[in-house]
């Protein structure tokens, strides 16, 4: 059995740590050549990682059938960005129907009609302020 056998079998049977391993590795590899300490005075200390610079010329290279593809950090940066934009989008539809419900408008009332109700819940709040 040869070593690249028995590392596969390691990785099959512990799918976690050979997962959790990857993300490190990869992670180490994104980070070579970032300063890490910087004294002043004196050199910066560069981060050094084995496959860094291998994996960073690589990253580098633009290829047009990867990014056509949608495979690359680039694309995967883009679907994270999608992703969240998307996530708040529904954080923010869903504070605006909660204040309309607080007005008693519907989620489909105009912008004009959430304006009037909110200014008429001022002039109440302030009626019931100057009365007291």
């Amino acid at each position: 059995m040869t070593s690249t056998e028995r590392k596969r079998i390691w990785r099959r049977e512990h799918p976690e740590q050979s997962q959790e391993a990857e993300r490190v590795r990869a992670a180490k590899r994104r980070r070579h050549g970032c300063i890490i300490a910087f004294t002043p005075g004196t050199p910066p200390e560069r981060f050094v990682y084995p496959s860094g610079e291998s994996y960073q010329r690589y990253e580098d290279t633009f290829d047009f059938e990867k990014y056509r593809r949608g495979i690359g950090r680039s694309a995967s940066r883009w679907r994270a960005y999608l992703k969240s934009l998307r996530t708040r989008i529904a954080v923010n539809r869903a504070k605006l129907a909660a204040a309309y419900a607080e007005l008693g408008l519907g989620p489909d009332a105009s912008i004009e009609e959430y304006s009037q109700a909110l200014i008429e819940q001022a002039r109440a709040t302030l009626a019931t302020m100057t009365a007291e």
